[in-house]
């Protein structure tokens, strides 16, 4: 037994307790919940309800189809296949307010087998009688779960029967599966008088009570035994609801099973025979536990009724045949491999990594691996090299090395595998974006901050907000905010993606490919707000920002320095440099210490939403993943000695090329109608967040930071 946590249901608001070793739609059921379930394998989804409230849910394996990945990290989960390991609160997204609170309780119980015969060449008829105890209680319609004797295994079938009050009786309809692990052991070894384990009841096919409404039901083959109990009970209980059944099989021989009748329980139907149409029935009562009689319409004689003879009219005179189609035969089907066993049949994880938590994120996943690695799984070294000889992604594109870096490569034979080294394969890999970063929320955040940006803009041209703009003010959002563009732009473009390709794994290249699309998404909002500002605003000049980046002396230091930002060849030095030197030293005091202070004063409310977001783009996601990147570099078991003094270096070669850019600027803050707080006092604060960005990496302030 595990650990137990609280799980609440809403909107009904019940609360059950929920043990770590137990799903939590096991431990509802145990606790006389009902809630909306089918398959209980993760295969159906008619458990899928969504999370509100905590996120320490690990799940046994299920189908994808039933619970994609894009809708689990959403927070949807399958309860059939989810243990919690925190109190949560659930959403149901599927539930009956009337039936949630009467379900039965499970049962464990022994049965012995009365029968076990042939109904087609392919299904069982099995009556089973309890032993201990001598009944259990169900609604016509569910199923229990029979244990596979000599495995940890269960599989589920569902009661042909009403009650098990008048003979203690289950009554089951099973289809043989050749590798089937229950039905296969049902067709090759049960015989009268074995004893077989079985818990239950569960389901939720059972009538609901709304007697105006007709029924239908569709089935073919086994799944035909949970609607037999349906109509039995109707029979049984004396409902006069229109009730059709529509049975189907596969072959002329499948459909022998039905030679006799056809279930429509009370209604309209033709009474023609030809395959396809109906036959009007009248379904005489079955005694608890089967048997029964039955009247064919159009027959004028009573025989003894057949278990299946009670469902479907398939007379041979009235059988049209073909010839069966000659088309590849399947294994198995989708349907079926749930019940197949595998190698990994009974594990609850399958990762060819060791996650960074307890359990592996959905980043993981999609992550992890992605980038093959000739010393792990690429077997046959790299598939594609380029002029200079150098293959894939050579780990002499940055001068940092992180643990296993110097191993040789395996020498790899004709069948050696792609096994190299036990993963990781070297220390590049354990790096985590902490935003756990990758292509969907890359798309999600920047389509956000699109979608925000382009209401505030249009709230504000309706607005007429423009107007309230000071005339110096216009000018310099034209020439000086419009320069900014130039700056992300450029380091977007050439310093980030380039890097983005240079890095030795795809956890790298993840979180520098969205720092690359954050800077150019920058860049082309500013842009296109150039280009409404020309439209909203007379006099604004849409051209001023090419000539102050090309020439205004005030931007020249500024240029001068993203320039050989994008010129560095080492992709390591180009990130280090960019994240944790140009940023706050450059790229804060200009958009928090100028823009956004000087911005309201002058009757700007719109700018410092576009500038605001970039801001938070830098401080609170690129930002977030450098530190740790560079940690890991800093504190390597093999390299840490070899790391430091390199980027000890870096500082010392950026840091003053930093500081004499952004003074370049100093004119600026003096053009606007209203002036922010002085540069100086800008600088500082700067200074001040870039000692301890360096201090939280372990690094010395370098000297140069006090020019």
């Amino acid at each position: 037994m595990g650990d137990k946590h609280l799980v609440r249901f809403e909107p009904v608001g019940i609360e059950i307790e929920v043990d770590e070793d137990t799903t939590i739609l096991r431990a509802a059921a145990e606790q006389g919940i009902m809630l909306m379930h089918g398959c209980k394998e993760g295969q159906c989804a008619s458990c899928k309800s969504f999370i509100l409230d905590g996120d320490d849910v690990e799940h046994d394996r299920y189908s994808t189809f039933a619970l994609p990945d894009y809708e689990k990290d959403e927070g949807f989960t399958l309860l059939c296949r989810a243990h919690a390991y925190e109190d949560l609160t659930i959403e149901l997204l599927n539930y009956d307010e009337e039936m949630i609170h009467s379900g039965l309780p499970i049962e464990s119980a022994v049965v012995e087998v009365v029968s076990n015969d042939n109904v087609t060449h392919d299904m069982r008829h099995l009556v089973v009688k309890l032993v201990e105890p001598a009944s259990i209680k169900f609604f016509p319609g569910q199923y229990v779960d029979f244990a596979v004797p000599g495995t940890d295994e269960t599989r589920s079938f569902s009661m042909a029967n009403i009650s098990t009050l008048e003979n203690g009786q289950l009554e089951f309809v099973i289809k043989v599966y050749p590798e089937g692990l229950f039905s296969n052991f049902l067709d090759t070894r049960v015989a009268a008088g074995d004893r077989l384990d079985v818990t239950g009841p569960f389901g939720v096919f059972t009538l609901r009570d709304n007697p105006g409404a007709d029924l239908v039901f569709v089935g073919g083959g086994a799944g035909m035994a949970p609607i037999l109990a349906l109509l039995r009970s109707m029979a049984d209980r004396g409902i006069d609801r229109k009730a059709t059944f529509y049975y189907g099989a596969r072959r002329g021989r499948g459909r022998r099973l039905g030679r006799g009748d056809r279930a429509d329980h009370r209604g309209a139907a033709s009474p023609r025979t030809r395959p396809g149409r109906r036959r009007r029935l009248r379904l005489r009562t079955a005694a608890h536990g089967g048997g029964g009689t039955r009247v064919a319409a159009g027959a004028g004689r009573r025989r003894p009724a057949h278990l299946l003879r009670q469902v479907h009219d398939d007379r041979r005179e009235h059988m049209t045949s073909t010839q069966e189609r000659s088309v590849p035969k399947v294994v198995f089907t989708d349907a079926e491999a749930g019940a197949k066993e595998f190698p990994d049949s009974g594990a609850r994880a399958f990762n060819y990594f060791t996650p960074a938590k307890r359990k592996q994120s959905h980043y993981e996943d999609v992550t992890v691996e992605v980038q093959p690695d000739p010393r792990h799984y690429l077997a046959q070294g790299w598939l594609y090299g380029f002029a200079d000889g150098k293959g894939g992604y050579p780990l002499e594109w940055t001068a940092l090395k992180a643990w296993g870096s110097d191993r040789p490569e395996p020498e790899r034979g004709p069948g050696s595998g792609g096994q190299g080294y036990p993963w990781p394969a070297l220390g590049w890999h354990e790096f985590r974006d902490p935003n756990e970063e990758w292509e969907l929320t890359l798309y999600r955040y920047n389509a956000n901050v699109v979608r925000q940006l382009n209401q505030n803009i249009e709230a504000a041209r309706q607005a007429k907000a423009f107007e309230q703009w000071k005339t110096n003010w216009v000018d310099f959002v034209a020439r000086h905010v419009g320069a900014w563009m130039h700056v992300d732009h450029g380091l977007g473009l050439y310093l980030f993606a380039n890097a983005n390709r240079r890095a030795p794994t795809n956890m790298h290249n993840n979180a520098i490919s969205v720092n690359s699309m954050h800077r150019i998404r920058a860049a082309q909002d500013l842009a296109l707000y150039n280009l409404t500002l020309s439209e909203e605003i007379d006099g604004f000049d849409g051209t001023a920002h090419l000539a102050t980046w090309n020439s205004d002396p005030a931007w020249q230091g500024v240029r001068g320095t993203a320039e050989q930002l994008t010129a560095i060849w080492d992709w390591c030095e180009a990130i280090f440099a960019a994240n944790i030197v140009f940023e706050p030293l450059v790229g804060e005091v200009f958009r928090s210490g100028l823009v956004q202070q000087a911005a309201p004063a002058n009757g700007d409310f719109i700018t410092p939403t576009l500038i605001g977001a970039e801001e938070y783009d830098y401080a609170e996601r690129d930002l977030r993943y450098t530190k740790p990147m560079f940690q890991l570099l800093i504190n390597d078991k093999e390299f840490a000695e070899h790391n430091r003094p390199i980027l000890q270096s870096w500082l010392a070669t950026w840091v003053p090329r930093c500081i004499t850019a952004v003074r370049t600027l100093q004119p600026i803050w003096s053009q606007s109608d209203a002036k922010p707080h002085r540069f100086e006092d800008a600088l500082d604060r700067a200074k001040n967040r870039f000692a301890d960005i360096v201090a939280d990496l372990d690094l010395q302030t370098p000297k140069e930071l006090s020019q």
